[in-house]
């Protein structure tokens, strides 16, 4: 699978916002990255083009109770410790 991301500089913290590419692939084996800045007339911009493998498959939306998937990936392993059922491997 592959994902393109375009990050605009920010001139007040100067400074690009890596948290949209940090959630991306917190659940993604990386296999290749390519990185360029460009500019569009004053403005400048980072594109992080990623080839990756998913390291664990999407949880049903049952499961996900609304959670984004950081959040996802801490809790789903304390279901079956906190009495909200449990979790089904394979």
């Amino acid at each position: 699978m592959f994902k393109i991301i375009t990050i605009p500089f920010d001139r007040n913290t100067k400074s690009f916002d890596d948290d949209l590419l940090n959630h991306l692939v917190v659940n993604k084996q990386v296999t290749a990255c390519r990185a360029e800045l460009f500019h569009d007339g004053s403005d400048t911009y980072w594109t992080v083009f990623l080839d990756y493998d998913p390291l664990v498959e999407q949880p049903s939306e049952k499961e996900s109770l609304g959670l984004d998937e950081p959040q996802r990936m801490l809790f789903l392993p304390l279901l079956p410790t906190v009495g909200l059922g449990t979790r089904e491997v394979g």
